[in-house]
């Protein structure tokens, strides 16, 4: 058994490292380039593209909170923190999926109708309904975020919810950070696809192209949506809490 541990904690510790190096990096240029280039602060494209960084920034500083939790099967901050922790788990998962809808949306938006683009103060609004959403999305989420022991006695974990509120917070989840969205971005892409398919100024190549940046969005959300229910199964499966008989 603890040979079985041990595999897991390297690889769990090692496929971590590996996502917050790569993401640590890729969010580090995109703040580079947006201080850097005048250009990018003005387009409305990269406004979302910014707060989309910043959600994915705010996940990459709760990464060592689940490597050690995960890895030491013990959750050594308390209660407090540990609501604080999924809060904010939650509410960057939440702010990163609504950014890519804004940015679906707008991107419909400016290409669709080019002689009348989304203004900036547009763009700005949708920037804080993203922030302001999210954040009323994941507060009642992650309310009876609680410290449990697990099978052990010597474990504790930081569960979301309660085990009584399990069900209905994993259904809740799946509709407002994944089906929903989902269906948003579903939307923009049809509409933009059958905008492009109509159109005679654009080339075949470049609709083929869009089908097949199409094809990648929609394989990029399965696979992470999976990537995402496979992590939160082999988490509850070490983090079922001790019940009484």
């Amino acid at each position: 058994m603890q040979n079985i541990h041990n595999t897991y904690g390297i690889i769990f510790v090692s496929t971590c490292s590996v996502i917050l190096g790569i993401g640590f990096c890729a969010n580090l240029l995109v703040f580079f380039l947006f201080a850097k280039y005048n250009t990018l602060r003005k387009n409305r494209l990269d406004l979302l593209l910014l707060s989309m960084a910043l959600a994915d920034s705010l996940s990459l500083l709760l990464v060592p909170f689940t490597i050690h939790s995960a890895v030491s099967f013990t959750w050594l901050l308390g209660d407090t923190f540990c609501k604080v922790y999924q809060f904010f788990l939650a509410f960057s998962l939440a702010a990163s999926t609504y950014s890519l809808c804004a940015i679906s949306v707008a991107r419909t938006m400016i290409i669709t109708n080019p002689y009348r683009t989304p203004s900036m103060d547009l763009i700005i609004l949708m920037f804080v309904l993203v922030w302001a959403l999210s954040f009323f999305v994941s507060l009642p989420l992650r309310i009876f975020a609680t410290v449990e022991t697990g099978l052990l006695a010597n474990f504790t974990f930081c569960l979301p919810t309660v085990q009584e509120h399990h069900s209905q917070v994993v259904l809740s989840q799946f509709v407002l950070y994944y089906f929903t969205p989902m269906l948003v971005i579903t939307f923009s892409y049809i509409r933009l696809a059958s905008f492009l398919h109509k159109s005679a100024v654009i080339s075949v190549a470049r609709v083929r192209n869009f089908r097949r940046a199409s094809l990648m969005v929609f394989l990029a959300d399965a696979i992470t949506f999976k990537g995402l229910i496979g992590c939160q199964g082999a988490i509850g499966l070490r983090c079922t809490p001790r019940t009484s008989v």
